[in-house]
């Protein structure tokens, strides 16, 4: 077995680090799942602040990977703003064809 591996099994098997570990990774996987739909669905961080009620830079935060502080009803209001979105956006589209 590879040093490192070797390290890696016995860094696992301290709770402490298991936690943060899993803290920083999910709060990375948060904030970038937050900053590519929002690009996917081509709006800008003050679009969709203005929908859950913050200023851009307020919604800049839910992008940066290094944010800790999540609050269930914000992630429903980001949730809800980008299916909005796309709802719109799918409308748009629809209506094109008519």
């Amino acid at each position: 077995m590879s040093d490192l591996r070797q390290d890696l099994i016995n860094e696992f098997n301290d709770p402490d680090y298991r936690y943060a570990y899993a803290e920083s990774f999910l709060n990375t996987k948060i904030a970038t799942q937050i900053k590519t739909l929002r690009e996917q669905r081509g709006k800008k961080q003050v679009e969709l602040g203005a929908l859950i009620g913050t200023k851009q830079s307020g919604f800049s935060r839910f992008e940066d990977v290094n944010h800790s502080v999540w609050k269930t009803d914000t992630l429903w209001k980001i949730a809800r703003a980008l299916d909005r979105s796309e709802e719109h956006t799918s409308e748009l589209q629809s209506r094109q064809y008519l």
